[in-house]
């Protein structure tokens, strides 16, 4: 079985002749979701996200503890320092609860859903795009 190319993928996202810019976006974003699986870049994106995050975090603490000694810190030192801690939140159930370690799926669920999006008037409804449609997206990378 041949893989499917962009504009097939298009076409069922579309329910019939896609437009071109769905064909560009599939073939744009098919470059990152068609790596190899043994690709260790794409297997540790979430991990090293999280542990920049924390690296972020542990060093920002030491602004906090020069406020004790009488330097004015910024304002967006404790807005990022909280923004970091809700990042690592989310990385944290992102990692705990990823199925197969493979972030291409969700990149490919997310370009398969936003495609439908956009073609369908903002409407999405459940099970829709079909898993088949992100496999398809995948294949034709």
């Amino acid at each position: 079985m041949t893989a499917p190319t962009s504009y097939d993928v298009g076409k069922r996202l579309a329910d019939n002749d896609p437009p071109q810019w769905l064909v560009q976006s599939l073939e744009f974003f098919s470059r990152l979701i068609g790596q190899p699986k043994n690709d260790g870049e794409l297997e540790t994106i979430e991990r090293k996200l999280f542990a920049s995050a924390k690296y972020l975090q542990d060093w920002l603490q030491l602004y906090t503890r020069l406020e004790r000694y009488g330097f004015e810190i910024p304002i967006c030192v404790d807005q990022t320092t909280q923004d970091v801690e809700e990042l690592l939140q989310f990385l944290a159930k992102q990692l705990a609860h990823s199925t197969n370690g493979d972030p291409r799926r969700k990149l490919c669920a997310s370009v398969c859903v936003e495609g439908y999006r956009l073609l369908h008037d903002d409407r999405l409804e459940p099970h829709s795009p079909q898993p088949s449609h992100c496999d398809r997206t995948r294949a034709a990378g």
